[in-house]
């Protein structure tokens, strides 16, 4: 870049002086005014020449390609730099009068040129040497500083971008492999694409976030899928043994169901056993359902099957909770009468323990309990309550029968122990 930058730069008010060097009235002299602006002078040309070669300026070079909030940080860079190149001549030109000045011992014209009004702007108006120095670092620093955001910004979406890119790019060839696509895929590319034309005109504008999910998601389902494929022969012999359970479970709640009727007089809480044609009948049937499922396997058509497998599974696994619920309703009241039987066995091992299996009260109990939990049908009602009384017996202590009646005296003895 340099000084001939094309159209008209509508001139900025001159800040006061940031780093202006002092007066020669205050400092004694015009010569060390005119170094520090020589040095000035010699640091801007410094500065213009690193920002003019620095790669983030080719970002903003440009504006018009631009657009959004890089458009605007863009066109005040372009700004402040087009405004640096055309103010640096004159700044030049004025540090060269001054030297001239010094340098032919001109005090009043070189106290003049260091003055408020020592040089002449293009737009009509003056300043000091020391004012415009202070203005074009200014300007020149926060050129610098919007082409580092740009080009932050850039170092920053850019690579996300590309990472994004090459893992959507391996999905894709992936899903190509399988024949599969989906929706997850198409969204991704979608996203990507539009964000990767955005960066390009307006990298502060944009956030790879969005993007980036949506590419993980597709990298998921495609790796999901993947997974289906290669378990699905598998997962169709769990299909198949599965359903080998339920039909068990089922037939198994109707015999616990016949059994617990003809030992159980009237028993509660059982329940009608499933209907084995559950299995078979109807365009839900598990049955045929899976059937379907195993012909698209091997027809090669897993796409349709592993999905479809994940539906029956769900639709098993509910029937098989009903069968086994059947199951162990019409099992309870036997299960009941068993562990009575259990209760009333142990507790007439625990009266034989201490001392008391002779005792009349107990075995009539016993007894009492045995015969209603042994006769068939057996009523659980009366088998509980009498199984209740027995143990409630042997946890209570008989009561101490007391001393004896004395027996007969025995024979008299002398005063030596001898009858």
């Amino acid at each position: 870049m340099g000084p001939a930058l094309g159209r008209a730069v509508a001139w900025p008010a001159v800040a006061a002086p940031r780093r202006a060097p002092q007066t020669a009235a205050s400092r004694g002299g015009a010569e060390r005014a005119l170094g520090d602006l020589r040095a000035g002078v010699s640091r801007m040309a410094d500065a213009l020449f690193r920002l003019d070669t620095a790669p983030e300026l080719a970002l903003v070079r440009d504006g018009s390609a631009m657009v959004g909030q890089s458009a605007v940080l863009a066109g005040e860079a372009t700004a402040r730099l087009r405004s640096a190149w055309e103010l640096y001549p004159v700044l030049t030109s004025a540090v060269d009068a001054l030297e001239e000045a010094v340098a032919g011992r001109r005090e009043a014209e070189a106290e003049r040129l260091l003055g408020p009004s020592g040089v002449a702007l293009p737009d009509g108006t003056s300043t000091s040497p020391a004012a415009l120095l202070a203005s074009l670092e200014d300007d020149l620093e926060a050129a610098q500083e919007s082409a580092g955001r740009l080009a932050a910004a850039w170092r920053d979406t850019v690579p996300r971008l590309d990472r994004a890119s090459a893992t959507l790019a391996m999905v894709e060839a992936r899903a190509s492999d399988l024949g599969v696509g989906g929706p997850d895929v198409v969204q991704a590319r979608s996203l990507l694409s539009d964000l990767v034309r955005q960066s390009a005109a307006d990298p502060l504008g944009i956030d790879p976030g969005p993007a980036e999910r949506a590419v993980e998601r597709a990298r998921a389902r495609v790796e999901s899928l993947v997974e289906q494929r290669a378990s699905l022969p598998a997962d169709l012999e769990g299909a198949r043994r599965t359903l080998a359970e339920i039909s068990g479970a089922i037939d198994a709640g109707r015999h616990a169901l016949a059994a617990t009727r003809s030992r159980i007089a009237g028993p509660s809480g059982t329940l009608e056993p499933l209907d084995p044609a559950l299995l078979d009948a109807g365009p839900s049937a598990l049955r045929p359902w899976l059937g379907r499922l195993e012909a698209a396997a091997a027809a090669g058509n897993w796409v349709t099957a592993a999905p479809g497998l994940d539906q029956w599974q769900q639709e098993a696994d509910r029937l098989l909770h009903r069968a086994r619920a059947v199951l162990a309703a019409n099992q309870a009241p036997l299960a009941q009468r068993n562990d009575l039987r259990g209760l009333l066995d142990g507790f007439r091992a625990k009266a034989g323990a201490v001392g008391r299996a002779e005792s009349p009260t107990l075995t009539a109990l016993y007894r009492a309990g045995r015969d209603a939990l042994y006769t068939v049908p057996c009523h659980l009602d009366t088998a509980e309550a009498r199984v209740r009384d027995f143990v409630a017996a042997v946890n209570t202590p008989e009561p101490d029968p007391g001393p004896g009646p004395p027996g007969p005296p025995g024979p008299e003895l002398d005063d030596r122990g001898l009858r």
